[in-house]
This record gives structure tokens, C-alpha cells and sequence, in this order.
């Protein structure tokens, strides 16, 4: 075990990420991945197998930042909504909290002209448009953009579908992975022992339940795109930097001759 993967390992041990769920609702696919525990007993995580598994699926959200790759973050566990909020804020990336809408990904370009609906709306309020309206209607507009403020406000700014979508528990928000799978967009899932390993591309396993975990991971997860953002930055001004000295030499030679 690499050394990197060694301190995720004591991190995640030490908050208690690394117990599993009962056997009666492990899932199969995971039974390879939990080191002991009997049938009653909760059992725990290979933390060499699944940091393993982790350290793969932070590298590619790395990619996904140098890329500039939309994530759309999901998550109707109310427990760790305001994790996945905090996260997807951070990265300027769209989410969808709560409740997911059926058809997002299936059926995005009606779920786009709702969004438009929504914005077109907010502008004529915010412009005083509103004031032509009776206050029966304008009542009626208020309740309208209420409702599409609470299922669309987190997905504003994605006017195509997103190049990676992340859930949090796979189990939960099977509905959007199956959205996800559908439209061939690959699906990063942090689930616990009950979640189907193969229906997402990109696992990241570890006990939900505990909070302590949750944090740590969601903060891995924001490290790693920012740093690929980052390295896209230093990408580009090397280039910029590259092609000034190479302006500037062609200049000079051009005065020498």
C-alpha cells in the first residue's frame, strides 16, 4: 500500500469508515471487499482493497478538472445534503438535493425548458415585470417560481448534460444512476456495503453512516478536482509564457536581419 493510500486509510479507520453493514444486507458484489465479521456482526472493509478502489476514483475526478468536466453532484440523503451542497458550491459545479426529478438525464431538454422558465421568470420579477399582473396572479407566478426554484435552482447553470454525474449512496439514487447509465455518462458512487459495486463505473466505499467519513471523503473529492484545475492553469501559462518567448525571438531575429 502506497504511502498516500496508507494515510487515507488511518483517516478513514479513524472516523469509523471503515465498518460495513450487517451481512443480511451486504451486497454481493462487495463480499470480496470485507475483511471479517460474522454473520451478525457488521464486519469491516479490506482498507487496502477499497482505498485502493479510491485512490483510482479521485484520480480520475483529477482528470475530470483538467478537463473542466461538468460533475453533476447528487444526493436526497438528507443526512449529507449539506456535504454534497458544500462541495458542489466549492467547485462552481451543478447539483440536485433533496429530491431527484425524473427524466434530468433521460429527458434533459424538458427539463432545460423548465429551467429557462424559471430564469426567464426570475429576470421579469427582479426587472419590476411582475407589476402588470393582478395581485391574484402575481400570487400564482410567486408560487410557480417557488416550486421551480426548490427542484431546478441547483442546476442553473448546466445548459448540457453533464460529462460525470456523483451520488452519494448508489443504493438510494439508483433512479439517477440508471438515468446516468442510460445516457452513457459514467457514474462515480460512494455507497456502503449494500450498494451494487458494478452499477456504478467509479466506486468509492466506505460507511455512509458515519459523518466523520463522509466529511473526509467529500473533501478528498473537492482536493482533487481543484487540483486538477489547477495543473490545467499552470498548463496554460506555461503555453501562454511559451509562445511570448517565442514571439519575442522571432522578433528579434526579424530586427537582426
Amino acid at each position: 500500500m502506497e504511502n498516500n493510500q496508507q494515510n487515507m486509510a488511518q483517516e478513514i479507520e479513524k472516523t469509523g469508515g471503515h465498518y460495513a453493514v450487517t451481512n443480511r444486507y451486504r451486497h454481493p458484489s462487495l463480499m470480496s471487499y470485507i475483511s471479517r465479521g460474522s454473520s451478525k456482526s457488521r464486519g469491516v472493509f479490506n482498507l487496502e482493497k477499497t482505498t485502493e478502489m479510491l485512490q483510482k476514483t479521485l484520480d480520475f475526478i483529477t482528470d475530470c478538472g483538467k478537463k473542466n468536466h461538468n460533475i453533476l453532484f447528487v444526493s436526497t440523503r438528507q443526512e449529507t445534503v449539506d456535504l454534497v451542497r458544500k462541495t458542489a458550491e466549492n467547485l462552481s459545479l451543478p447539483h440536485m438535493l433533496n429530491r431527484w426529478i425524473g427524466g434530468t438525464l433521460s429527458n434533459f431538454s424538458n427539463i432545460r425548458g423548465r429551467v429557462e422558465r424559471m430564469i426567464r421568470m426570475q429576470k421579469e420579477k427582479n426587472e419590476g415585470g411582475w407589476t402588470k399582473y393582478t395581485k391574484k396572479e402575481r400570487v400564482l407566478l410567486n408560487r410557480e417560481l417557488t416550486k421551480l426554484e426548490n427542484r431546478f435552482t441547483g442546476i442553473a447553470t448546466m445548459t448540457d448534460l453533464p460529462k460525470v454525474v456523483f451520488v452519494l449512496d448508489a443504493r438510494k439514487e439508483k433512479i439517477a444512476v440508471k438515468e446516468a447509465s442510460g445516457a452513457g455518462i459514467p457514474v462515480i458512487g460512494f455507497s456502503n456495503a449494500d450498494a451494487d459495486l458494478h452499477s456504478v463505473r467509479y466506486p468509492i466505499v466506505a460507511n455512509i453512516q458515519s459523518r466523520d467519513t463522509s466529511v473526509y471523503i467529500m473533501n478528498l473529492i473537492e482536493e482533487a478536482y481543484l487540483k486538477g484545475k489547477k495543473a490545467e492553469q499552470q498548463q496554460k501559462t506555461t503555453l501562454k509564457d511559451k509562445n511570448h518567448e517565442e514571439g519575442v525571438g522571432e522578433t528579434k531575429e526579424g530586427v537582426d536581419e
